[in-house]
């Protein structure tokens, strides 16, 4: 089945999860299939422009955490502004399907986990491409951290917790949302097939250009 019209497909999961090699995956089977496929990934905090600023307004005015929290949500919802439609609109304009690792869903929820206010962030989501479908990768916070330790990471309490708060939070999107959650401990195979699976049913009756509501 030819697919004439792009696709948003968001990928979500905390860090560890799986999602690039779940990208890799659906990548190569719809590729066999003859989609146009575009795979992109949304680094809030791996951003030149976003850390630069952060860092120049965090180390004078440390003892103002609130205006830090507001400038931190501020470049994330203009990062997620531009990415949507720099980098997402464009592809599915070209009608490819558009895997994004991470996207509307998790961002909220990243900002959540910060304890950022999320109401700029709804007007923003208004302004890019809506995902048609959603995936997360269901991974319990212990199994996360001993992911990020095998990869030489060593979050520390903190971390620890605000990757508890976001995994909570997305755990109870999904509740929220329509979205397919895959069990990120089973074979990448096995989670590449059954997201497969999922997203050809869902190719079949998507009305692509939905709504962005939240």
């Amino acid at each position: 089945m030819k697919v004439n019209k792009g696709v948003v497909v968001e990928i979500s999961g905390v860090d560890g999860a799986g999602k690039t090699s779940l990208i890799d995956g659906l990548t190569d089977r719809l590729a066999a299939q003859g989609q146009p496929v575009t795979r992109l990934k949304l680094s809030l905090f791996g951003n030149p422009a976003y850390n630069h600023y952060l860092g120049l307004v965090g180390k004078p005015y440390k003892e103002a955490p609130e205006l830090i929290n507001n400038f931190r949500g501020g470049l994330i919802c203009l990062e997620t502004l531009r990415f949507g439609q720099a980098e997402v609109a464009p592809a599915l304009a070209e009608g490819h399907i558009v895997l994004c690792d991470r996207y509307i869903e998790s961002v909220q929820c990243l900002m959540e986990s910060y304890g950022l206010s999320t109401q700029r962030f709804f007007e923003v989501a208004q302004l890019v491409p809506a995902a048609d479908v959603w995936f997360h990768l269901s991974l319990d916070d212990q199994q996360a951290l001993e992911r990020r330790r095998a990869l030489g990471e060593r979050p520390g309490a903190s971390e620890s917790r605000r990757l508890e708060l976001m995994s909570d939070r997305l755990v109870e999107r999904t509740t929220e949302r329509p979205c397919t959650v895959l069990d990120a401990t089973r074979r990448q195979d096995e989670v590449a097939n059954q997201a497969m699976e999922s997203l050809l049913k869902h190719l079949g009756t998507l009305q692509p250009g939905g709504s962005n509501e939240l």
